[in-house]
């Protein structure tokens, strides 16, 4: 439980002057340990807000997708519409100068 630093002096120590090495790392382990859960709790937090903020873009990002999905398909429909139309409007023209120069 000690560090290899400690182990020298400890070996030539008494009982009493060991259990109070340990007592003093015990209570600044815990005190550190608080914080160590302060800290992690902080970040998990931190994190779980993070995914949150992921997810909602991402709906948004899916939902931004499909609508550009449905504005390309509009326009592709209305390309076909105007080149349907546009045809129509070259064959009558053409059927109106074959009348005219017959």
């Amino acid at each position: 439980m000690a560090p290899d630093r400690d182990l020298k002096v400890l070996r030539e120590a008494d009982n009493a002057e060991v259990i109070g090495h340990f007592s003093a790392n015990i209570s600044s382990a815990v005190a550190w340990g608080g914080e160590m859960v302060r800290r992690l709790t902080r970040a998990h937090r931190k994190a779980t807000a993070s995914h949150q903020r992921l997810d909602e873009v991402m709906g948004q990002h899916a939902e931004v997708l499909a609508w550009l999905e449905d504005l390309e398909a509009h326009r592709a429909r209305e390309e076909e519409e105007a080149r349907i139309e546009r045809e129509a409007l070259e064959a009558e023209l053409a059927s109106e100068k074959e009348a005219r120069g017959s």
